[in-house]
């Protein structure tokens, strides 16, 4: 899989929560073989996922 480069913006909170979960997974050892931008990458996507769950549960209400 080739890895893009991409740029994305977020405020100060977001990437607070980005980080204090790179932080814990490194901490809990789950980091396993995956670099730090393997990391952020994940947290990233799941951040995306929770807010389109959260969007989409907004619109179901």
């Amino acid at each position: 899989m080739a890895r893009q480069k991409i740029s994305i913006a977020i405020d100060i909170e977001t990437a607070s929560k980005l980080l204090a979960r790179l932080a814990k997974e490194r901490k809990n050892g789950n980091s396993g073989t995956l670099s730090r931008s393997d990391l952020v990458e994940k947290a990233i996507k799941e951040n995306i996922n929770s807010l389109q769950n959260e969007s989409e549960a907004g619109e179901a209400a």
